[in-house]
């Protein structure tokens, strides 16, 4: 795109007209039109009718005035040529307050530090190229002025936090602990420790206060506190983020959460349930756990992630029954069988793949969760559970319910994470995730992901895909 030369004047005097000079023609080779006496006057000209044309001049977009004692002292006075311009431009100056036409370049200072400027421009702010020192920084803010390319721009105007719509359920409480871990210095390990107890506390309070409750709306109710606890989720993802800059113990902090908030929400008294009551809180802790998932991706925590999945959670097998058992991560993917056999029939798209899923992709954080990354950390998940031999008691896998929204149509694209696994630098990045220290143990475990046919919805010829998908084994680290 070509911008327009910006176009300036050059007022000075003759003291510095050397160094003058030199600005002049730096200028002009960064694409500044720069009006110079020294290059427009000719013998038989009118000096005094070109210093007024060239101050009043609309086409010149700026007026630099070079300021040193010389300069000062004349302006001041209202003597020699300087004196002149300044009955020009001090009028100028005065009458347009918010004119920012005019800008003094500060040249010298006196024996106290003190800038040599007129006294009409004193209020004005100026650049200093007064000192070697600094004056590259700042003949670059000069030239940035003269491009209106500051160096720090105001912000699109956002949009209002979501949490300010309507919050029903106050999430203040939240918010104060994940301030507490952005400002902890590590100094006060128990104290850290509280803090995330208090998180994890506060957290199964807020979301057992969104969960719908038993009643004849219950499926809209359902679909109604998904959406409006999407908030709280976003705090979540924040707290994740937090920990990550604080260089905490991720996989452990976040793993007891996960392992807190379910036994926590599976969990009823009296003697009967339907497993439809607990959809809220499955549908939060497999999206969070997606989630957890893209940041860690994204932020190539890959060894974190790596423990995370390695994890043992022990789990309520029943709500009525506190006798958490082993689990592995696989059993944060619910089948969501009330969402899509009870709700999905009856909304206005039934012949969705999955409703569930439908809903979380449309959840959005930006700028890391986003439709993509979470599809491509479900599906990661999903070959991930495969790669280091994890499934559930039952045998099972993570299931992506998300593969279908992964790239171009149902999947079709790459995943870069594998895709470049072609770059023998990108899988010794990777080895953390895999949990190996070589090239060949890499490439082992990455077979280990094969084509499971089981691995598609019902309806659709497509299933999830493998890393093979994306790169073949024997291109696995060919190039640097």
């Amino acid at each position: 795109m070509n911008i327009a030369a910006p176009k300036v004047f050059i007022s000075y005097s003759w003291s510095c007209s050397d160094r003058v000079i030199e600005l002049a023609q730096r200028l002009v080779n960064d694409g500044v039109d720069v009006v110079l006496d020294k290059w427009e006057l000719r013998e038989g000209q009118d000096k005094y009718a070109f210093m007024e044309r060239s101050v009043t001049d609309e086409s010149i977009t700026k007026v630099l005035m070079i300021c040193d004692k010389a300069y000062a002292d004349k302006a001041n006075s209202r003597e020699g040529g300087v004196g002149d311009e300044t009955m020009v431009i001090s009028p100028e100056v005065y009458a347009k307050a918010t004119e920012i036409k005019y800008i003094p370049i500060i040249f010298e200072r006196d024996e106290n530090g003190k800038e040599y400027t007129p006294a009409y421009l004193k209020p004005r702010i100026y650049i200093d190229l007064s000192n070697e020192e600094y004056f590259e920084k700042n003949y670059e803010s000069l030239l940035r002025n003269l491009y209106n390319k500051p160096e720090h721009s105001k912000p699109t105007l956002g949009m209002m936090p979501e949490w300010l719509k309507e919050e029903s359920v106050s999430l203040t409480n939240l918010r104060a602990v994940i301030k507490k871990i952005e400002a902890d210095e590590g100094k006060n390990p128990a104290k850290l420790r509280f803090i995330i107890r208090k998180f994890n506390e506060d957290f199964i309070a807020v979301l057992n206060e969104f969960a719908p409750k038993e009643e004849e709306a219950f499926s809209e109710k359902l679909l109604q506190q998904i959406d409006a606890a999407k908030p709280l989720r976003d705090l979540f993802l924040d707290y994740v983020e937090a920990l990550i800059k604080s260089d905490l113990d991720i996989e452990s902090i976040i793993g007891d959460f996960f392992e807190y908030i379910y036994n926590g929400t599976y969990s009823k008294k009296g003697n009967s349930y339907s497993e439809g009551e607990f959809e809220f809180a499955f549908f939060m802790i497999w999206e969070m756990f997606i989630c957890s998932t893209a940041i860690l991706l994204y932020h190539e925590c890959f060894s974190n992630l790596n423990s995370l999945l390695n994890r043992t959670f022990f789990l309520n097998e029943s709500p009525l029954v506190k006798n958490p058992q082993p689990h592995t991560f696989i059993h944060f993917r619910p089948g969501f069988s009330y969402i899509e056999e009870h709700i999905k029939p009856n909304c206005e798209t039934p012949r969705l793949y999955t409703l569930a899923g439908d809903i979380a992709i449309k959840r959005e954080k930006c700028p890391i969760i986003t439709r993509d990354s979470m599809a491509n950390a479900d599906v990661i998940l999903y070959q991930l559970s495969e790669v280091l031999g994890i499934d559930d008691i039952n045998g099972w896998s993570w299931f992506p319910k998300l593969y279908c929204y992964l790239g171009g149509r149902y999947g079709s694209s790459q995943q870069q994470i594998w895709s470049k696994l072609v770059s023998r630098a990108h899988c010794e990045k990777l080895f953390p995730l895999f949990g190996v220290t070589q090239l060949s143990q890499l490439i082992d475990k990455t077979k280990k992901n094969q084509t499971n046919r089981d691995m598609h919805y019902n309806n659709s010829f497509d299933i999830a895909p493998t890393i093979q998908r994306s790169i073949k084994f024997d291109k696995i680290g060919t190039i640097p």
